[in-house]
């Protein structure tokens, strides 16, 4: 019994799979592939949006889309901050063919911070956090 344990935790391991739902567990790196930058005024807000390893296929790139364009594609652990001009946006999580979006009011000069995560229903999912 012990040895399936094993096996199946080394497999899990292989996969890409992270066994922590929390998103402060884990420390992110500045990265991603950057595809599209917004020029940004004086009263542009900061956005920083984090790609959550805590799910299968994690080892796969997520593409974060800001009003339909693809800004950054991040991989697992990855963080990308950029400017916003304010208005309101649409913010969108792209996980293979599927988009999970929401419509964000950005106000000038405010810090905002998403994660990129796997909802219940396995999808990709964009969500505010804290910090």
């Amino acid at each position: 019994m012990r040895n399936i344990s094993a096996l199946l935790l080394a497999a899990a391991s292989l996969s890409g799979c992270v066994f922590s739902t929390d998103p402060y567990a884990f420390e992110y790196d500045p990265g991603g592939e950057v595809l599209h930058t917004f020029p940004a005024g004086d009263d542009a807000a900061t956005i920083t949006v984090r790609r959550e390893p805590a799910y299968v296929g994690s080892a796969a790139s997520n593409e974060l889309l800001v009003d339909g364009i693809e800004v950054v594609s991040l991989g697992a652990y990855d963080e990308h901050t950029f400017k916003l001009d304010p208005g309101q946006h649409i913010f969108g999580a792209q996980c293979w063919w599927i988009v999970n979006e929401q419509m964000v009011d950005v106000q000038p000069k405010r810090h905002y911070f998403f994660r990129i995560f796997s909802n219940m229903s396995d999808q990709c999912a964009i969500a505010p956090m804290s910090r």
